[in-house]
C-alpha cells in the first residue's frame, strides 16, 4: 500500500495497472486465436453433434453475437460510470481518502480489471470471427462466458459497493490502517534506515486521524447522530489501543511528525494523545448549545479511555502519566462548555469525570483525586461568574459524593478533599453569593458524618455553615425535610434528585438542626 499519493497520470500508480490491462487483454486474445486455430484443424465429426457447437452457430447467423459485441462496451461504460457516481457521492459524504480506499480494495481490483479486459477483448475478437462456426467456436465461447460471468456478478458487486461505503465500513478501514500503521512502525521503529518511511507512516496516520475527524465533524453538522457516535467511539478504540501499545513504540515515535506543532509536547511524549483530544475538542464545541447528545459521547469516551489507562498501569505521578493526561482532556472541555453557556453538555462532562474519579479511588490512586477537587472548585466559581449556577450544584453533589465514598474507603487523603468542599462556599461567601443547593449538600454530608458517629467532621461542617449563611439554614432545613422523591422529577441523564435525603440520614438533619439552637460559646 502506497502511503504518500501520486497525482501525476504518468506515474506507476497509473501505468502498472493500464500496462497490466494491455497484457491480460492481449494475451486472452492471442490465446483465443491458437485455440480457434487449433479446433479449424480438428477433423473430429463428434464437433458436429454437440451441443454447444449448435448454439454458437444460432448466435453468428442471428448475428447476435454482433450486437453482443457492439453493445457490451457500453454496458461496461455505463456500468463503470454509476460505480464512479457512487464513488463521488461517498466522497462528498465522507472524504475524498475514500476514493483512495475503495481503489485499493482488491475486490474492486479485480472486478474492474475484468470488466474493462471483458470490454478490449470483445472488440479486438470481433474483427476475427469467420463465417465458419467451427472455426470461432473458442472466441464466440470465450466472449459468452465473460459476458454471461460479468452480467452474473453485477448485482452481487454493486451490493459490495453499497455495503464497502457503509460507514461502520469506512471507519472500520480507517482504524485498520491506523491500527496497522502503529503495529508497522513499532516493528521497524528501530530501523534507522527506514527512518523517511517512518515519518511516512506517522503523517499517514495523523492523516487517517484527520479523516475519522472530518466525517465526525460533518456528520455533527448534520445531526447525524448514529454516525456521530460511533465514529466517536473509533477513536475511543484508537486510544485505547494505543495506551496497550504505547511502551513498545521505540523512541523516534514520540517526536512530533511536522504536521504537528512542536511545542513542549515532543517533551511530554504526548503528541499523539494531544492530537486525538484535539479532535475531541473541535467535535464538542461544534456541538455545544445544539447536539447534546455529543458532548455526552465526548465525556463518554474520554471516561472509557481513562479506565483503560487505569487497567492497563498507566498511573505514573508525573505529568507524563495518562490519568494526568484525561484529567487535562476532562478539564479542557469543561472549560469549553462553561465558556459557551452549555448547561446541559457541562452536566453530562461532569459526570462521566465523577465516575472516572470514582474509578481512581476504588484501584487507591487517591493521590490523583487532590488535583481533581481543586479543579472542580475552580470551575464552579467559573460557572458562578458566567452565572450557570445549576453547574455549582453539580459540582457540589459529585464532590459530597466522592467525600463519602472516600470515608468509606478510609482514604488518606479524606480530610484534604473535605477541606477543598469547604474551600469552594467560604469562596462563594467572600464574593457575597448565595447558593441554597450548596447549604442543602454541606447539610447532607454534614449529616452523613453524624450518622456514621464522626461528630468530629460533622462540626466542622457545622462551623462552616454556620459562619457562612446562618440566617437561612431554616430555610435549608425546610427544603430538605419535604424531599421524599430519589428520582427528580423531570428526565435528566443521571436520573437522580440532588436534595434528595436518605431516610436513615432524617434523624441526623435534625441533630444538627438542634446544633444552630446551642449557645454561643462565650
Amino acid at each position: 500500500m502506497k502511503l504518500i499519493s501520486d497525482n501525476r497520470f504518468f506515474s506507476r500508480k497509473t501505468l502498472l495497472p493500464l500496462g497490466l490491462i494491455a497484457v491480460v487483454s492481449l494475451v486472452l486474445v492471442f490465446l483465443t486465436i491458437k485455440l480457434d486455430e487449433l479446433a479449424s484443424n480438428t477433423t473430429l465429426k463428434v464437433v458436429d453433434n454437440l451441443f454447444l457447437f449448435n448454439y454458437i452457430t444460432v448466435f453468428i447467423k442471428t448475428n447476435i453475437l454482433s450486437s453482443i459485441i457492439q453493445i457490451y462496451p457500453a454496458v461496461i461504460s455505463l456500468f463503470i460510470t454509476v460505480i464512479a457516481i457512487i464513488i463521488q457521492l461517498n466522497s462528498n459524504k465522507y472524504s475524498s481518502k475514500i476514493v483512495d480506499f475503495f481503489i485499493q480494495d482488491k475486490t474492486n481490483q479485480i472486478i474492474l480489471l475484468l470488466s474493462i479486459v471483458a470490454s478490449i477483448y470483445t472488440i479486438a475478437i470481433g474483427g476475427y470471427l469467420k463465417d465458419r462456426a467451427l472455426s470461432n467456436i473458442v472466441p464466440v465461447g470465450v466472449t459468452l462466458f465473460l459476458v454471461i460471468s460479468l452480467l452474473l456478478i453485477s448485482l452481487p458487486y454493486f451490493n459490495y459497493i453499497l455495503n464497502f461505503f457503509k460507514p461502520e465500513n469506512v471507519f472500520f478501514i480507517l482504524q485498520h490502517g491506523i491500527i496497522h500503521y502503529i503495529s508497522l512502525y513499532k516493528k521497524y521503529g528501530d530501523n534507522k534506515k527506514s527512518h523517511a518511511k517512518l515519518e511516512k507512516i506517522k503523517l499517514e496516520i495523523v492523516e487517517y486521524i484527520d479523516v475519522i475527524g472530518d466525517i465526525i465533524l460533518k456528520s455533527t453538522t448534520e445531526f447525524n447522530r448514529s454516525l456521530s457516535t460511533y465514529g466517536l467511539r473509533k477513536i475511543e478504540e484508537i486510544y485505547c489501543f494505543y495506551i496497550e501499545n504505547k511502551n513498545e513504540l521505540p523512541e523516534t515515535w514520540f517526536i512530533p511528525p511536522d504536521t504537528i506543532e512542536k511545542s513542549n509536547l515532543d517533551m511530554n511524549r504526548k503528541w499523539f494523545e494531544v492530537f486525538l483530544f484535539k479532535h475531541f475538542e473541535i467535535i464538542l464545541i461544534k456541538s455545544l448549545n445544539e447536539f447534546y447528545d455529543i458532548g455526552n459521547h465526548v465525556g463518554k469516551s474520554m471516561r472509557n479511555i481513562g479506565y483503560e489507562a487505569i487497567d492497563k498501569g498507566e498511573v505514573e505521578t508525573n505529568e507524563t502519566g495518562e490519568i494526568r493526561t484525561i484529567m487535562k482532556m476532562f478539564n479542557t472541555s469543561l472549560k469549553d462548555s462553561i465558556n459557551k453557556y452549555d448547561r446541559r453538555t457541562t452536566y453530562n462532562l461532569l459526570y462521566h469525570y465523577s465516575l472516572f474519579a470514582e474509578r481512581i479511588l476504588e484501584r487507591d490512586l487517591d493521590s490523583f483525586l487532590i488535583p481533581y477537587f481543586e479543579h472542580l472548585k475552580y470551575y464552579a466559581m467559573l460557572a458562578y461568574h458566567n452565572q450557570v449556577a445549576f453547574i455549582v450544584d453539580t459540582i457540589c453533589f459529585d464532590m459530597k459524593n466522592l467525600i463519602q465514598k472516600a470515608f468509606h474507603k478510609d482514604s488518606p487523603y479524606f480530610e484534604n478533599y473535605l477541606y477543598n468542599f469547604l474551600k469552594l462556599s467560604e469562596m462563594f461567601y467572600k464574593e457575597g453569593g448565595f447558593n441554597m443547593n450548596m447549604m442543602k449538600t454541606k447539610s447532607v454530608l454534614a449529616a452523613f458524618f453524624i450518622f456514621h458517629e464522626r461528630e468530629d467532621v460533622a462540626r466542622i461542617i457545622f462551623n462552616s455553615l454556620k459562619k457562612n449563611m446562618q440566617d437561612q439554614m431554616q430555610t435549608v432545613f425546610f427544603e430538605l425535610y419535604r424531599e421524599h422523591e430519589e428520582e427528580f422529577f423531570e428526565f435528566t441523564d443521571r436520573f437522580v434528585n440532588f436534595n434528595f435525603v436518605q431516610k436513615e440520614l432524617k434523624d441526623s438533619i435534625l441533630k444538627l438542626q438542634s446544633w444552630f439552637d446551642e449557645p454561643e460559646e462565650i
